[in-house]
């Protein structure tokens, strides 16, 4: 078995749990009420976002969209996946 050099222990481990920020999982959105009842507003809504989306994502694990009524039927739904 070879030799491990370990570097330098350059990281505070204290100080970085006081830093990290805490995510919450799943994060919960609502729909803006602005939406409500546009189909075409609430799809562009998706469009828009989908950098900040994928962000958030990736910081909490899980998004659930809430409210919207572009999801509750399949067409609709395949249409916020394929934004």
């Amino acid at each position: 078995c070879p030799l491990t050099e370990y570097g330098t222990k350059d990281v505070n481990v204290p100080k970085e749990r006081v830093e990290l920020e805490k995510a919450t999982c799943p994060l919960e959105v609502e729909m803006p009420a602005e939406l409500l009842g546009d189909l075409d507003a609430q799809r562009d809504y998706f469009v828009k976002n989908l950098p900040k989306i994928y962000s958030d994502l990736k910081t909490h694990g899980a998004i659930v969209f809430r409210g919207f009524e572009l999801s509750k039927e399949a067409d609709g739904f395949t249409s916020v996946g394929s934004a």
